[in-house]
């Protein structure tokens, strides 16, 4: 399977941030995120289990950085040109101008995406 991220149907838009996502492939969430403006995922993972990510993804990082921490409190940043593997356990946020392709679980993220949803509502 393969798709154009041009082509990817938006899946979730917030002022400033564009989450595109062909659906699952094999069991995984495929999705690209653009990220026009910094993003800070922390309120997003609000009422989630220490208010971190349930969720492992796998991606690259096409341009910008992510700034993760973890659950046991290790950070990094994850740049431009750098494959990457979050467990799950983490938050973060994106600088302004990042983009980048993730592969998630299909169940956890189908999880993460109804949680951010409801937040997104009020």
């Amino acid at each position: 399977m393969r798709e154009q991220l041009e082509k990817m149907p938006i899946a979730n838009e917030l002022p400033g941030f564009t989450l595109f996502s062909p659906g699952t492939w094999g069991g995984l969430s495929v999705e690209y995120l653009d990220c026009a403006e910094k993003l800070d995922m922390g309120p997003m993972l609000e009422g989630l289990p220490d208010n971190q990510c349930p969720c492992a993804h796998w991606g690259y990082m096409l341009k910008g950085a992510l700034h993760i921490k973890y659950k046991d409190g290790t950070e990094e940043v994850i740049a431009e040109g750098d494959a990457f593997y979050m467990p799950k356990g983490h938050t973060g946020w994106f600088e302004a101008g990042s983009k980048t392709v993730l592969f998630s679980p299909e169940a956890e993220s189908k999880q993460l995406a109804e949680h951010v949803a409801k937040k997104m509502q009020g």
